[in-house]
């Protein structure tokens, strides 16, 4: 066949509807090839970004519990002592109640009358050891006479002694915080725990309300108070309360 016949055949074959309907079904198809491959590069990307957000959630959640576990470790550190003399009062505690049970009504007639009052100075004397040995720093820091008085007029130094100050009892009540509010220290007995919240809000609350009030209006600070005044003496005292729970 002559050149320029198949020419005309093939240009009639392109121009027939038949041929224009497949090269339209073609074109679409190709269309949606391309359509499909940008979605799956764009539902590739999303899952690139999820799986690469969700990588870094789990890293910080392994710092923050990393953290956390530091923080614990230290503040058992601080409050070892502390825990001792809680154990001391315990012991004691428990002597008393084996002792005062009206089962063990022979046990006590053989001791002197004076016996329960100096069971009860000895679970209180451990109670208070409790709280001299978790706010040791603290309660120095807080002591009158560790600081200047507010009232005689503040130079430079003075002013950078009182923060001092209050950057150290912040410090162990952030701790005590920690305890607070991770793991308050139970008490199995009642009335032990009321002892252990008495004696540490009498000397450590009171101690804080002392110092709050010379030193938390004295402009000790001119900007920024909130950065060491944390706590009111009533935040203070219901911090103290929530170191310690009753197993009762």
């Amino acid at each position: 066949m002559p050149a320029r016949e198949k020419l005309a055949l093939v240009t009639q074959q392109i121009r027939s509807p038949k041929s224009r309907a497949n090269a339209t079904t073609a074109m679409k198809q190709r269309r949606v090839q391309i359509s499909t491959s940008e979605e799956t590069k764009q539902m590739r990307e999303k899952i690139y970004c999820i799986q690469t957000k969700i990588a870094e959630l789990t890293t910080q959640n392994k710092n923050n519990s990393a953290h956390d576990a530091a923080a614990h470790v230290s503040t058992t550190k601080v409050f070892r002592a502390s825990l001792g003399a809680v154990r001391c009062a315990m012991g004691a505690d428990a002597v008393r109640a084996g002792v005062l049970n009206p089962g063990n009504e022979g046990l006590l007639s053989s001791l002197d009358d004076e016996w329960p009052s100096r069971a009860d100075a000895t679970v209180r004397y451990y109670a208070s050891r409790y709280s001299v040995l978790a706010w040791d720093v603290a309660l120095r820091a807080m002591a009158d006479e560790s600081g200047p008085d507010p009232n005689s007029g503040m130079n430079d130094k003075q002013r950078q002694r009182v923060k001092d100050l209050w950057s150290v009892v912040n410090e162990r009540a952030d701790a005590a915080w920690i305890v607070a509010s991770r793991a308050p220290w139970r008490i199995e007995s009642f009335s032990l725990q009321k002892t252990l919240v008495e004696e540490s809000v009498a000397l450590v609350g009171e101690s804080y309300a002392r110092f709050h009030d010379r030193y938390a209006t004295s402009g000790f600070t001119r900007k920024h108070p909130e950065k060491y005044i944390k706590r009111t003496p009533e935040e203070f005292e219901s911090l103290l309360r929530s170191m310690t729970t009753s197993g009762d």
